[in-house]
C-alpha cells in the first residue's frame, strides 16, 4: 500500500510507468493488486496480525540503512548492503525469481 501511495502521489502512475525499470513495474503491479482487494479484508489481516508492528518496525529500520546509504552516495556501502541480503537467498531461488519477473512482465504487457 505504501509503494503504491508514495507512486500515486509522487511521480503519477503514468509517468512512473515510463520511467521504471521491470522489476519497480512488477512491484507496482503487485500493489495495484493489493489495492484492488476489498479494504475490509486488508484491514482486518493486517492489522489483527500480531506480526504485522515488527514486519514494519523491521521494514522501516531497513530503509533508513538504504536512506542513509543513498544519502551519502555510497555506492560501496550500497552493494555491500546488496550483496548480504542477496546471500540470504540461494541461486536457485534468485534466478528463478529473476525467471518469474520477466515472464510477469510479459504478461502483464498482454
Amino acid at each position: 500500500m505504501a509503494y503504491g501511495a508514495v507512486v500515486g502521489k509522487r511521480e503519477g502512475i503514468g509517468r512512473f510507468k515510463e520511467l521504471a525499470s521491470p522489476s519497480s513495474l512488477l512491484q507496482l503491479t503487485v500493489a495495484e493488486s493489493i489495492l484492488a482487494q476489498d479494504p475490509s479484508l486488508c484491514s482486518y489481516m493486517d492489522v489483527e496480525n500480531p506480526s504485522s508492528l515488527d514486519f514494519l518496525h523491521a521494514f522501516q529500520k531497513e530503509l533508513g540503512t538504504l536512506e542513509e546509504l543513498l544519502s551519502h552516495h555510497d555506492r560501496g556501502g550500497f552493494e555491500e548492503k546488496f550483496m548480504a541480503t542477496a546471500s540470504l537467498y540461494s541461486r536457485g531461488e534468485t534466478a528463478m525469481a529473476t525467471e518469474k519477473v520477466y515472464r510477469a512482465i510479459e504478461a502483464n504487457r498482454e
